[in-house]
């Protein structure tokens, strides 16, 4: 997820990744954590809570999609006028934490901590597949996206103004909307080419951002706010299907709220946000380009069949000890600055122990094989 070296790196747009990734870890506790809306029997738990602990589990929410939708727009900000790319860190990134999750479920199993929770075959998918088994969607995502980006690029760059918005525009509704509301086998790519696009747009097409940012905050909180309030809506909508058996009126209602969320409040906060970001004048800051720096990390240790069964069921157990609590926001917000701070520690070790010793083997390899079978010496 590295778009520019480390030594070109703005710490405003790193701050932004921080901000990114710290909602997608907010929205985790609330979906993972609390919700857990295809778990037999959970909803329901979340149901009994107090009306205030339902929505601000459901005012986590937003920070999931609009968390990713950042990632893809800062790809698309500074990928659209470069035609090479590589994948080796974020492949051998993936590689470690599957092999390294795995590790810790040989370490716990003769326990039985993890085997209630977790499926062996699901585990073997994560560990030998890690970017295309599935168990990380988002990994799969950003990969194929890079692999396409060139065309893409080329696509984009070839566009006029009127052209360039008219496909966002076409691509916002049938590639983006349409899937999300319907689903789809390449929901998360199809994701991934809008934000990518429209993240080039505010590189490329010189929109003017000075002097906005009250505005940007402004829109940032409606949409926020919109998106959950009407998630507040979904989720109790659901619970009522699964008691009672589902509804075509539940079911139309589900999907006008998701293509309303995924398709206005979503980009409205992602861009808002990101305009907001990239007006702020921080320097080059080292601590916030090496807290950035981890946050790929971050996403695929809190988010893995390991990490996240640890911590959001055992570990904190926060559906049982923080959800009925009368401090349960406190805890939530520590809960999730604590497994943000714990990740990132991991990671930056990672870094500093393993990721050149990895680099230098893989592209010693890498080297080798070219040598011996390629036919372009």
């Amino acid at each position: 997820m590295d778009s520019i070296t480390h030594s070109k790196r703005k710490s405003n747009f790193e701050l932004l990744r921080i901000f990114a990734m710290l909602i997608i870890v907010a929205c985790h506790y609330g979906t993972h954590g609390i919700e857990r809306l295809y778990e037999s029997g959970q909803l329901q738990q979340w149901s009994e809570g107090s009306v205030s602990h339902k929505l601000f589990t459901c005012f986590l929410v937003p920070g999931g999609e609009t968390g990713v939708a950042i990632f893809f727009m800062l790809t698309g900000y500074f990928m659209i006028n470069k035609n090479h790319f590589s994948l080796l860190k974020v492949i051998l990134e993936c590689i470690f934490y599957g092999i390294f999750t795995g590790i810790i479920y040989i370490i716990l199993k003769p326990v039985g901590i993890l085997n209630q929770y977790i499926g062996i075959y699901d585990l073997i998918k994560q560990t030998m597949i890690p970017v295309s088994g599935g168990a990380w969607w988002f990994p799969t995502a950003y990969v194929l996206l890079l692999v396409i980006s060139p065309l893409l690029n080329r696509f984009l760059n070839g566009l006029n103004d009127k052209g360039f918005f008219g496909f966002l525009l076409i691509d916002w509704l049938l590639w983006y909307v349409v899937p999300m509301v319907l689903g789809g086998g390449y929901t998360g790519l199809e994701r991934g080419i809008f934000f990518y696009t429209l993240g080039s747009a505010i590189r490329t097409r010189h929109i003017q951002k000075d002097n906005k940012r009250l505005l940007y905050i402004i829109l940032f909180v409606i949409g926020w706010t919109g998106f959950s309030l009407l998630d507040y809506r979904w989720t109790a909508i659901w619970n009522a299907d699964l008691i009672n058996g589902y509804s075509k009126t539940g079911t139309l209602i589900r999907m006008l709220i998701t293509g309303i969320n995924s398709g206005i409040f979503v980009p409205l906060c992602a861009l808002s946000i990101f305009m907001l970001f990239e007006t702020l004048k921080v320097g080059s800051k080292a601590v916030i380009n090496t807290l950035a720096a981890c946050t790929f990390g971050v996403y695929l240790l809190h988010d893995s069949l390991v990490g996240g069964t640890l911590f959001w069921k055992i570990i904190f157990n926060v559906a049982e000890r923080q959800y009925f609590s009368r401090f349960y926001p406190v805890l939530a917000i520590g809960t999730i600055a604590i497994i943000y701070v714990i990740c990132s520690l991991i990671d930056f070790i990672r870094l500093k122990v393993f990721e050149t010793r990895a680099l230098k083997i893989a592209n010693k390899i890498i080297t080798n094989w070219k040598e011996k079978y390629s036919t372009k010496q």
